[in-house]
C-alpha cells in the first residue's frame, strides 16, 4: 500500500550561530524547492513544527528538494542546513495483468 506521506527529519541544533548554547529554540521551518540548492529565498514554506519535534510529514503527490531552518523564540531564523531531494509521488499503475 502507498503511504499517505513521507517524513523529513533532521538533527536539532545545540548552539547558536555564534557558538553559544542554544536555550531559546522555538521550532523549525521546512521549505520546498523545484531546484537545488534549496534556500528559504527561492523555496516555498511547507510548514512549521515546534521544538522539540525534529520531523515533518510531507503529503504525497509532490517532489523536489527540501531544506530546514531553526527559529528561536524571538523569531530569528537560521541559515539553511543543506538540500535534500525527495519524491512523494505515488508509483505508476501496474501493467501486464492477464488472467488464464
Amino acid at each position: 500500500a502507498w503511504a499517505t506521506h513521507r517524513t523529513a527529519s533532521w538533527t536539532a541544533p545545540t548552539t547558536n550561530e555564534d557558538g553559544t548554547p542554544l536555550t531559546d529554540l522555538a521550532g523549525y521551518r521546512l521549505y520546498r524547492c523545484a531546484v537545488t540548492p534549496c534556500t528559504k529565498t527561492v523555496g516555498t514554506l511547507v510548514g512549521t513544527v515546534a521544538a522539540p519535534n525534529t520531523s515533518f510529514a510531507i503529503p504525497h503527490g509532490s517532489q523536489g528538494f527540501l531544506t530546514v531552518t531553526a527559529v528561536d523564540t524571538s523569531g530569528n531564523e537560521s541559515v539553511e542546513n543543506g538540500t535534500a531531494p525527495f519524491d512523494a509521488l505515488a508509483p505508476g499503475p501496474a501493467t501486464g495483468l492477464t488472467v488464464q
